[in-house]
């Protein structure tokens, strides 16, 4: 009976951590700064206090399917631009990984469900630095090695928006 309460609080503590947009916490001044080149941000979005939390990475993706709504083609262009010029520093700093996870999902949020290359490169660029970011995974391991593989390819063969 024990394992059977470990067990399953294990499994709901693993949901819980793979998550991606389910808390919605305060997130930094530089990122808001960064970010805000996209002006449509809710009202009910409060960003969390602390950086490198799943709460960061919720408010990061909730921010960036907000601002997909009303996102442009220029905005959208200048969000694949900064992935496409700094795919070899992505992982460099904090603010780079928030911005790597807001920009991918901007564009997949924005591209959603057509199945483009767009919406792949946003996701690709998401899930390549959301764990590292985390802390959860590290550069080396072999998933997120995987995923930067294919996000530079995806980069590399990328047309322009607009």
């Amino acid at each position: 009976m024990k394992r059977k309460v470990i067990a399953i609080i294990s499994v709901i503590g693993v949901c819980v951590s793979l998550s991606a947009c389910a808390k919605i916490e305060q997130p930094t001044q530089s990122v808001e700064n960064s970010v805000t080149t996209i002006a449509s941000t809710s009202s009910k979005l409060t960003e969390p206090s602390e950086h490198g939390t799943s709460a960061y990475v919720d408010y990061i993706c909730y921010k960036a399917k907000t601002d997909a709504e009303d996102a442009t083609d220029e905005e959208l262009q200048a969000a694949l631009d900064w992935l496409k010029e700094n795919v070899e520093n992505i992982f460099s700093s904090q603010e780079n990984m928030e911005l790597t996870m807001y920009n991918g999902e901007l564009l997949e949020y924005r591209y959603k469900k057509t199945g483009n290359d767009f919406e792949k490169i946003g996701w690709q660029a998401f899930k390549t630095v959301k764990y590292v970011y985390r802390g959860a995974e590290t550069k080396s391991d072999q998933a997120t090695v995987d995923n930067y593989a294919k996000l530079k390819e995806l980069l590399s063969a990328a047309d322009d928006i607009a």
